[in-house]
């Protein structure tokens, strides 16, 4: 096993445990409203969701992730446009080498 692997498994599997454990003590079903105005009521409303607290947990956590990865990849936006314009630039270079007759440059991807 590499390094990596072992200290993968030293951080995963205690943070398995540890959520595995709040997920059996939180079972208890807990009341989502989205109805600011519905104070005494907030289980009728149509704009309530009762699931239990590691449900919600888990949905809204899963929804962070979601939305941190579309951010991140938004802001490479100009690195990959970058990239995509050297590798044209790259095999436009490496065509006109070629028909040069001096192909001194490994082939382009």
């Amino acid at each position: 096993m590499t390094v990596k692997k072992i200290l993968g498994s030293l951080v995963l599997v205690p943070l398995a445990v540890v959520l595995l454990l709040f997920g059996f003590a939180n079972r208890e079903p807990v009341v989502l409203s989205f109805n600011p105005f519905n104070f005494t009521a907030a289980a009728d409303s149509a704009l309530s969701f009762t699931a239990p607290l590691f449900i919600w947990l888990i949905v809204f956590a899963g929804i962070g992730m979601l939305a941190g990865s579309a951010i991140t990849w938004c802001g490479q936006h100009k690195y990959r446009k970058a990239a995509r314009k050297n590798a044209r630039q790259l095999a436009a270079l490496h065509t006109r080498l070629q028909q040069q007759g001096q192909n001194t440059l490994p082939p382009a991807r």
